[in-house]
Formats: structure tokens, C-alpha cells, sequence
């Protein structure tokens, strides 16, 4: 590991409690207030043990890099790709470590854009993505006449911030003579891959109209929350049956009849027929061209009636006469009870002594679920909610708001992780990190757990006990500790996270963690549970990738009860359990089908289950 790097002589420390970002090919420090230092991963880095693959293309990479940072185009880019600034050498100057670039703060990667959730909390609408679409643009078509392919074009490498778009990872990107050979699953372009294959493995460099592809896809997934190649492929004749890794190939899109469209996706006609058509022809054709300005001109509106976002003439979803719910509906198996309904949004739920709680937003308040109202103001993607009993726990940039009775009980500096405020609660205590050490609040005031990472630290707290991780450069270090009592065992042992994380969370079930993250490894997106119980054992751990479609193919509104979790999937829940260290589906309840998606989140009541939707709560009883 780099402990040190220069420029241009001068001694640039890489500190680890500076660490600000890892992928999978380099690390981030902060090196001043105004920038960071990417320092490529070597061939001998712990997180390339036992990939000799990895360890080769570390390898190659480095020696590509020596030439081409100092050769390749990046004055000639937009101002809005982040670009070298200035290169980090070792003591004689003449090997590259990496560079230096723009530190770019409050900005997030535009797949938490492309997550309905992170979208929904926020208030973020269709209008804005096309502005963030808008921006973008020009930035590839510039890109472009620059002599420059971006390549592994990806919603990772688009950062957003106030609806404005700037690309990084500039030194992934190519040209005539530096090609790169890097690319994400979602989003290269299938016409760029081997028809011969089952899975996507590129033969031909990327090009101006693969990126153009990217943009699509990115565009689609972003307007409709589905990309072109989702949903599932259901053939009449089983021989025509293919996996998902090769639908792109064979140019099965959500366009195809036998492709059955998720129900969390929002439906396609809401879309007008130009775009769809755009759509179509790209995917569906096979068409590829540079993306038309004129369709970033469509803009979209709230039906007055239902409130649902189009951009049609007549609101398809009146037009289609939607019938409104009943308040109890029994199917099978299952009775469905329809707790509560808004026409808000609920931003966040929980159960406590087996009491359900939760707070919403409604007509520009935030209100608790006996309708007391806890704060006014809109939706805010920057902030996030907790419940401790009676008080109502908000906090967003580095400050914490306890809330009892509509007022301000407590403000608290609290850290970030990223953009994300540090902070978790139950039914006792509300917790923080600050600093660099873990708080509980204690009557006589805030007790000190133990001495976490500032600014890279990341917990979760259950009735009983709590769990959280931090890294810095290639250690991942896990630990559990009494949510009742001061100290940290900080020996846990869990899988490292040794790709970029993209999300993560915890939940708990007695003296159980089920921890999960997504991380970017490679060309694909995986995700992982790790079963940890509170003495910092690991009892079980199982991946697969995201939006796969199974049990985990999302990590988060999961039900952990003993050594099971139910999991709401776009089939309806399902259960699966830990048998020998791993971590199996076993069970299906086909009947809670048309009352859950993949986006709902399930808590346990004392007659089954509830289901949080963002309009509604909907208790199910399975007899």
C-alpha cells in the first residue's frame, strides 16, 4: 500500500483516515480541502488475492497509465468531466501512482437516481431527470469531438448534484490509440459483444454510438425504473428459454410479448409514443444513433385527479379506470387488511414493542402515525429519518434534530458517511457518530460506545445489540456491540468489501444481524448477506447479483425472524433460511402476490406481516 506519493516533488501524504472512496481499481484520499488523489490499486493488493486475472489487468493498467496520462487529451474535454489535475508520482517522479483531480462534494452517482426509493423520499420527479439528462448531453457529444470514447460509460461514473451532471473516471476513457477494455454489464452495448456467448464478453472497443446506447439505457432506467434487458423472459416453447446475461444478445427487451414487465416498474404509457418509439428501435431494432435534444424538451405533469406523473395528453391511469381498494381483501391464504393510506409518501417505518410506527409527508408536513405533526416542510433527499418511541429523529449535512412533541428537543453534530448522516435509533435510544467516536443518549446525557473511523464509519443498531464497519485503504474492519452498553468488539471477521460499495444496511432479529451491501466487482454488480449473531460470529453469508430476481436480488425491506428472512419479491414473499453456512429460498407464498413488490418493505406485526408501500400500509395475515 502507498503510504506516500509526490507531486511534482512535493510530498503528498495518503493518509487512510482520509480515505474517501474505493473502487476497483484504485483508492481515493483527500490530499487538500479542494482535491483528491486516485491511486491505482498495484498487482500485489490484498483485494487481487486469489484473482490472478485482476492481478494481470492491475498490472497492465499501471504500465498503460505511465504513458498515457501524460499523453492523453484532457484539455481538450468539457469543463464538466473531471479530469487530472495533477499527477501523484513516486519520490524519483518518474512511475505514476495516480493523480489528483476536483474533490466534488455533496454530489451523488446517478444510479441513487435511477433508485425509486432514493427518488421517492426525495421528491424527485421525471421533470428533473430530464434536466440532469439535458446537462449530460452535450458533456458526451463534446466528449466526442474531443476524439475521446467514454467507454465504460455507466450510471457510476455520472455524478449529480442540483440536477447537473459531471463525468469522472476520466482515465478509464479512450481513444485511437488508448482503447479501453473495461466495461459494465448493464451497460455496454451487446452489438460491442460475442453473439457466441452466454454471458456479455466484449470483441469489438467501444465507439461515439456505444456510448450513445449507455446514455439510452441510462435515460430508460431513470424514466421508467426498469432497464431494457429487465423483467422476465417467459417463452412459450421452454426450448427458446435463456438466461439474462444473454437477452442482449438475442435482443430480448421488456418490448418483447413474452417478456413479462416488473410491477415495480413505472408502466410504459406513461411515456409519449416518440420516446417509446426511440425506445424501441434502439433495443428491440437494434437501431443506434446519437439520442435526439428534442425528446429532452418532453416534460411531464401530475394528474389533478389521481396525482399520477405523465406525459400524455389524458392521464393513462384515470383513462384506465383504476378501481379503488377495499379496506380488507382475502385471496387464498392470505388476508389483507389496508392499515393506512396517503396521498404523501411515507419516508420511514418501524415497529417497536410491537407497535407499529412511522412518519410521512403530506401537503408539506411531516406527520407521525397518530397524525401529530413532527416538522414542517417538503421531501428532502438529503435527510434521514429515525423513530425512537415518541420523538422523531431527522438529520442531514453533519447536524441531528431529536424532535418530541413538534419541537426541537436536541441538535447534535453528527458524521456522514458520504452524503448520508450517521445516525439509527429504537425503541430506547437514538445513536450517533461523531468525531470519531459512537454515542447512545443516556439521561444524564450522551455515554461514548467506542472510538469508530470519522467519516468512513457506517452502523446499525438493533433492540439488542448493533453492528457497523468501516474502511480504510484495503481493511474492511466489522464490529458488534450492546445496544445497552458502552464497548465495541471490533474483531468481527466479515467478507470485505473489496470492489466499490454502492449500498449497504443491516437488520436485526434477536441476537441476529443480517448485513447486506451491493458493490460493483468488476463488469458486474453483486450483492451480499453476511448472517452475523451479536457475539461477532458469522453463521452464514450468501451473493448473487443484483436485480437477478431472487430473494436477494434487492438488499433492503427484508424481515429477519430467528434463522430465516422473508423477502418481498415481485412473485410474492418469499422465505429462505440458513442450512450449513449458506443461506437458501425454501419457502413460497404465492397468494401475497398481488400485494407486494420487490420495493416493498415488510416489519412484523402481531398478526403476520406488514407491508410498507409508499402510499400505504397493508397488514397480511397468512393462515
Amino acid at each position: 500500500m502507498h503510504r506516500v506519493a509526490y507531486r511534482n516533488g512535493e510530498r503528498v501524504p495518503l493518509d487512510p483516515s482520509k480515505l474517501r472512496g474505493k473502487g476497483g481499481e484504485a483508492y481515493i484520499y483527500e490530499t487538500s480541502p479542494s482535491r483528491v488523489g486516485k491511486i491505482f490499486k498495484e498487482r500485489n493488493d490484498p483485494d487481487f488475492d486469489m484473482f490472478p486475472d485482476q492481478q494481470k489487468e492491475a498490472e497492465k493498467r499501471i504500465i498503460m497509465h505511465q504513458t498515457k496520462l501524460r499523453e492523453f487529451p484532457f484539455a481538450m474535454l468539457p469543463s464538466s468531466v473531471v479530469v487530472p489535475l495533477d499527477l501523484l508520482t513516486d519520490l524519483s517522479g518518474r512511475k505514476i501512482l495516480g493523480y489528483e483531480m476536483e474533490y466534488l462534494k455533496g454530489y451523488e452517482t446517478l444510479m441513487q437516481y435511477l433508485d425509486r426509493d432514493f427518488r421517492e423520499v426525495g421528491g424527485i420527479g421525471n421533470n428533473v431527470m430530464m434536466q440532469i439528462f439535458a446537462d449530460l448531453h452535450p458533456t458526451v457529444k463534446q466528449t466526442h469531438e474531443a476524439g475521446v470514447v467514454i467507454s465504460d460509460f455507466n450510471s457510476l461514473n455520472v455524478l449529480i448534484k442540483q440536477a447537473k451532471a459531471k463525468l469522472c473516471d476520466a482515465d478509464s476513457m479512450g481513444n485511437s490509440k488508448y482503447l479501453s477494455p473495461m466495461f459494465t454489464a448493464a451497460y455496454v452495448d451487446p452489438k460491442h459483444c460475442d453473439p457466441k456467448q452466454k454471458s456479455l464478453k466484449m470483441i469489438k472497443p467501444h465507439d461515439d454510438l456505444s456510448d450513445w446506447y449507455a446514455y439510452v439505457v441510462m435515460l430508460m432506467e431513470a424514466l421508467l425504473y426498469v432497464r431494457p434487458w429487465g423483467g422476465v423472459y417467459k417463452p412459450k416453447d421452454r426450448k427458446n428459454l435463456v438466461t439474462l446475461d444473454a437477452r442482449p444478445l438475442r435482443g430480448i427487451s421488456i418490448f418483447n410479448p413474452e417478456v413479462v414487465y416488473p410491477k415495480p416498474a413505472t408502466p410504459m404509457h406513461i411515456l409519449p409514443d416518440d420516446l417509446l418509439d426511440f425506445f424501441f428501435k434502439t433495443f428491440e431494432k437494434g437501431e443506434r444513433g446519437e439520442f435526439p435534444t428534442k425528446l429532452l424538451q418532453i416534460r411531464f405533469g401530475k394528474c389533478l385527479n389521481c396525482g399520477y406523473e405523465h406525459a400524455r395528453s389524458i392521464c393513462p391511469n384515470c383513462s384506465a379506470g383504476v378501481a379503488a381498494q377495499k379496506v380488507t381483501q382475502i385471496r387464498g391464504n392470505v388476508r389483507v387488511d389496508f392499515a393506512f393510506q396517503t396521498g404523501g409518501l411515507i419516508v420511514y417505518a418501524t415497529v417497536q414493542k410491537g407497535e407499529l410506527k412511522y412518519l410521512y409527508n403530506e401537503n408539506g408536513r411531516f406527520l407521525r402515525e397518530d397524525g401529530a405533526v413532527s416538522l414542517e416542510g417538503g421531501l428532502d433527499v438529503g435527510m434521514r429519518y429515525r423513530i425512537q418511541a415518541n420523538k422523531t429523529i431527522v438529520a442531514k449535512n453533519g447536524l441531528m434534530v431529536v424532535l418530541e412533541n413538534g419541537k426541537a428537543a436536541e441538535k447534535i453534530a453528527v458524521d456522514s458517511f458520504g452524503n448520508l448522516p450517521t445516525i439509527d435509533a429504537n425503541s430506547k435510544h437514538y445513536y450517533w457518530s461523531s468525531g470519531g467516536f459512537l454515542y447512545r443518549d443516556e439521561s444524564l446525557g450522551p455515554e461514548i460506545i467506542g472510538s469508530v473511523l470519522e467519516g468512513q464509519t457506517l452502523f446499525w443498531v438493533g433492540e439488542k445489540f448493533g453492528f457497523g464497519f468501516y474502511r480504510a485503504d484495503n481493511l474492511t474492519r466489522a464490529f458488534v456491540f450492546d445496544a445497552n452498553r458502552s464497548g465495541i468488539n471490533d474483531s468481527v471477521k466479515i467478507v470485505p468489501v473489496k470492489g466499490q460499495l454502492i449500498d449497504s444496511t443491516c437488520v436485526f432479529a434477536g441476537t441476529h444481524a443480517w448485513f447486506m451491501t451491493t458493490e460493483k466487482s468488476g463488469s458486474k454488480i453483486i450483492n451480499r448477506v453476511q448472517v452475523i449473531n451479536s457475539l461477532g460470529e458469522i453463521e452464514a453469508t450468501e451473493e448473487c447479483e443484483n436485480g437477478d430476481g431472487s430473494w436477494l436480488g434487492k438488499i433492503r425491506g427484508k424481515l429477519p425472524i430467528g434463522d430465516f428472512i422473508l423477502n418481498a419479491t415481485n412473485d410474492g414473499i418469499v422465505r429462505a433460511e440458513i442450512v450449513n453456512g449458506r443461506i437458501v429460498q425454501t419457502k413460497e407464498f404465492p397468494d401475497t402476490e398481488p400485494y407486494v413488490d420487490e420495493n416493498s418493505f415488510l416489519l412484523p406485526s402481531s398478526k403476520g406481516i406488514y407491508v410498507i408501500r409508499k402510499k400505504e400500509v397493508l397488514s397480511l395475515t397468512i393462515r
